[in-house]
Parts: C-alpha cells; sequence; structure tokens
C-alpha cells in the first residue's frame, strides 16, 4: 500500500509542478528527485510507526562528525553535475 500511495502521491505532485513548468526535461528531473524524498518520507515513517531503529535496517553507527563534510561536498558536487547537465540538454 505504501508503494501505491507513493506512485498516487507522485502523479498529483508532478501534475502540479508540470500546471506552472511545461520544460519536460525539467520534469523528468523534478520527477526523480520527488521519488527520492517520497521514498525516504515512506522509510523515516515504517522506522516511525514500528519503533525500529537505523540499526534494524542495516546502518551502522558512524562518527558522523568524521564524515559529514566529505558527505555535503559529494552531494553539491553530484547536485551541481545533474544541474548543468539539465541545463546542457
Amino acid at each position: 500500500m505504501g508503494i501505491t500511495l507513493l506512485y498516487i502521491t507522485l502523479g498529483y505532485l508532478t501534475a502540479w509542478v508540470a500546471s506552472w513548468w511545461s520544460h519536460e526535461k525539467v520534469l523528468l528531473y523534478v520527477n526523480g528527485f520527488l521519488t527520492q524524498v517520497l521514498f525516504f518520507l515512506i522509510i523515516l515513517a515504517i522506522v516511525k510507526f514500528r519503533k525500529h531503529s537505523w540499526q534494524d535496517l542495516g546502518f551502522v553507527k558512524i562518527d558522523f562528525r568524521k564524515y559529514i563534510g566529505s558527505v555535503i561536498s559529494l552531494y553539491f558536487l553530484s547536485w551541481l553535475i545533474n544541474i548543468t547537465y539539465s541545463i546542457y540538454l
């Protein structure tokens, strides 16, 4: 049921964005971003409502401060590459 709700919500969100933005290539990237956000929200809901921990899902505790700079820089690098590519298209 969660996946069905995800795709119904995704359809409405994409239609809403398409109502004020008509470029199909940009809508493709917006749809991909919305899909990832909604899957993350489903995972958060599962963790919260079933009272799981991140370790129950297979995540291992790490020293967050040690890696946060690398994660943020890699995120912004991938964001920059994707935006540059979408502008190129």
